[in-house]
């Protein structure tokens, strides 16, 4: 399997605004492995609590293309969508990561081997990871990076 990376940024001015979406298509199956979240503001001691949740429509954002990991894999099949001005659609109760950090920490996931998030081999599914605000009335910047297999 050949592996990716994808980063998005994103202002979170509503309850809860997505970071970022990694989408599968009817061909490809993908695994995903790392998850990385920080935020990029002035620090703060406020609560962000970051959310990895299934979804089955990508929302509106700005296409970002996958980094490949190892020059001489293929152009990645799965769509990495970042900077969204319109949320995804979520599955209800569908919450695969979640867990609130410091503004000041960064926060990282690694998949134990076999503990991997599967993105399902379906157009336009996938799983978003949105971030809330829980500490304070601002409108903080975060960022993440995820790594993948596909």
């Amino acid at each position: 399997m050949d592996k990716y990376s994808g980063v998005g940024t994103q202002t979170v001015a509503n309850p809860a605004d997505t970071t970022l979406t990694l989408t599968g298509n009817t061909a490809t199956r993908a695994k995903l492995y790392e998850i990385i979240l920080s935020a990029i503001s002035a620090p703060a001691d406020i609560t962000l609590k970051h959310t990895v949740q299934r979804c089955t429509a990508i929302g509106t954002g700005t296409g970002f293309t996958p980094v490949k990991l190892d020059n001489d894999a293929p152009v990645a099949q799965l769509v990495c969508t970042v900077n969204h001005t319109a949320e995804p659609t979520y599955t209800a109760s569908a919450f695969l990561l979640e867990g609130g950090v410091n503004q000041r920490a960064t926060f990282r996931w690694v998949a134990a081997p076999g503990g991997e998030i599967l993105i399902p081999a379906t157009a336009a599914s996938g799983v978003g990871i949105f971030t809330i605000d829980v500490g304070a009335a601002a409108t903080p910047n975060v960022e993440a990076t995820i790594h993948w297999e596909e």
